[in-house]
């Protein structure tokens, strides 16, 4: 059994890479079946495998580890798709305000605005690939190598190397520095694009939330 995985992105393709959860460490956990208004709640054990040679230690290494990646991918993939969401925004009113008085300077704050949102999302993903195979013509970028961490780190049923820990680390930071710089260009380039559109009475552009947008 294993935990919930990694917000996926709807179309990206990926070398190497694992999304899924970590597998559920040997415990007694709940199982509850709901029909209607009824609710039957059950207990049931997850056992540990007798042929494994790790400790318990070793495997809560390994879970804490594979959740932390996961984690990261999933707030990687949120980042993709707020900057998806909002160049789509963007782009619908630079449309709609196309040759309107005034409308100069909308454009000129939709290209920069864009032109940063652009640049978050080449680092974060491979937007390129549409396929497997496209991933031997571009480079992957960091959602893909934390994925292929997370990978790595399942096919064997022991703590993570050090080697694994220091890479994930580097990853980390990388992706934190995107992930700070997201919020910066919604404080700065969103904030000037709002004040073009209120010059032209409309509405600054918000983000949607993730579960609005499925």
């Amino acid at each position: 059994m294993r935990l919930e995985g990694a917000r996926d992105v709807p179309g990206a393709a990926m070398w190497i890479g694992f999304l899924g959860g970590p597998v559920a460490l040997p415990g007694t956990y709940q199982v509850r079946l709901t029909a209607g208004s009824h609710s039957l709640t059950r207990p049931f054990e997850i056992r540990r495998d007798p042929r494994l040679t790790v400790t318990d230690a070793e495997l809560r290494s390994q879970f804490d580890f594979l959740v932390r990646v996961r984690d990261k991918i999933t707030e990687v993939h949120d980042a993709v798709l707020d900057v998806r969401d909002i160049r789509a925004r963007v782009q619908q009113w630079v449309t709609r305000t196309e040759g309107l008085p005034g409308a100069g300077p909308l454009a000129g704050a939709a290209k920069e605005l864009n032109s940063e949102l652009d640049r978050i999302e080449d680092a974060l993903i491979q937007w390129r690939a549409e396929a497997f195979e496209d991933t031997f013509h571009y480079p992957v970028r960091l959602n893909n190598r934390l994925a292929t961490i997370a990978d790595l780190t399942n096919m064997a049923s022991s703590a993570p190397t050090r080697q694994m820990l220091e890479l994930y680390v580097e990853l980390e930071a990388k992706a934190d520095a995107q992930l700070t710089g997201l919020e910066e260009v919604r404080n700065r380039e969103c904030a000037t694009f709002g004040d073009a559109l209120r010059e032209l009475g409309i509405p600054p552009i918000r983000v949607r939330p993730r579960e609005d947008r499925g």
